[in-house]
């Protein structure tokens, strides 16, 4: 005769003979657990729990009935893999009259002796942990959350992100150092105007579009003067040098109309690019055009007075041939100008006045 029956710990259901003999029920620690109940019971169990004590010695396993007075279990699948080393009887202790000793499963881990080496039931434990706390975090970080050691509201989206560079920025950085580079190659001493235009042409597409454009541009404009002074600082050199001794290699002015021309345009060149050659220049002038006036004076004064007497005497043409005998070679004076001035008006009172017969 079958003993009272069980009666489960958490829900208090009977749990029948057959239940815990074939494991859809469990018996553990002193606490029946009938088929519903029985995983939760198994996932809250600890290690420590089923461990034996040292300080308490093992209970004698009872005897399961014969064969024969039991019915033989239909296989079902186990719910868990079991060690066979797991498993251990315990008497149960029951208040309810005629009970007998029930058949234990524990999941318990006996230590071993020291002679057998393997992993310890505590390192397995942390092993469990660490191993689910790995899949935990690899699950967050695949969905993109924070990971479990983050507090809430620091994970990978809320964290600050260093801001892209500004292209406007760098080029306007770009610019101010290519027109700053420039300016500094402008201001050594000895760099000749047109290695600062090349430079300047160099830069040019990375100050385009900037606050430096406008920069340049005045940077250009000055250059671009002084490059203009010295080129005609270099052409005015060798003209002047020429100048000097042609002037003072010509005492009868053979040469005058050539030399008088070439120092007009070494006046000219230099007003426009050369101020500081200018006085240098009118000095060489005057003393040449100078000597030449004076020279053309004398002549002059002479050949006027005789034509103004002849024309007085109606002698139009005598006085006429008087002036063309000035000097060719004065002809390009003041002095010249006025005898031809008058030559125009003895003609003009030939014809109003004309001679007797």
């Amino acid at each position: 005769m079958s003993g009272p029956a069980e009666i489960c710990d958490t829900c208090g259901k009977t749990i029948t003979d057959e239940e815990l003999e074939t494991g859809s029920a469990i018996s553990v620690l002193g606490r029946s657990y009938c088929p519903a109940c029985k995983a939760q019971a198994i996932s809250e169990i600890s290690i420590e729990d089923l461990a034996p004590s040292q300080a308490e010695p093992k209970p004698q396993a009872k005897a399961f009935p014969p064969p024969s007075a039991r019915p033989l279990p239909q296989p079902t699948p186990a719910p868990a893999r079991v060690d066979a080393e797991t498993v251990r009887t315990e008497p149960r202790k029951s208040t309810l009259p005629g009970d007998t000793p029930r058949t234990v499963l524990a999941s318990a881990v006996r230590r071993k002796g020291a002679s057998r080496k393997g992993p310890k039931p505590e390192t397995l434990a942390v092993g469990g942990v660490v191993l689910l706390a790995a899949i935990l975090g690899g699950l967050l970080l695949f969905r993109g959350g924070p990971s479990p050691e983050a507090p809430p509201g620091e994970g990978p989206a809320s964290r600050p992100r260093t801001p892209p560079p500004d292209p406007a920025a760098a080029r306007q950085t770009r610019a101010e150092q290519a027109y700053l580079k420039t300016v500094a190659l402008a201001g050594q001493p000895g760099v000749a105007p047109a290695e600062v235009l090349a430079a300047i042409d160099r830069v040019a597409p990375d100050c385009a579009g900037t606050p430096f454009e406008a920069k340049l541009a005045q940077l250009r404009t000055q250059k671009q003067k002084d490059k203009e002074a010295a080129d005609a600082e270099a052409a005015l050199r060798p003209l002047l040098e020429e100048l000097r001794t042609a002037v003072a290699g010509d005492p009868k002015f053979a040469r005058y109309a050539e030399l008088s021309g070439k120092l007009n345009k070494a006046r000219e060149l230099a007003l426009q690019s050369v101020p500081a050659r200018v006085p240098e220049i009118n000095q060489l002038r005057q003393e040449y055009v100078g000597r030449y006036e004076k020279a053309a004076e004398l002549p002059a004064q002479e050949i006027e007075d005789t034509a103004k007497v002849l024309a007085d005497e109606r002698r139009y043409d005598d006085a006429i041939a008087k002036i063309e005998t000035f000097p060719r070679e004065f002809r390009l004076s003041n002095a010249w100008a006025n005898l031809d001035r008058l030559r125009k008006d003895i003609e003009q009172r030939k014809k109003l006045f004309p001679a007797k017969k």
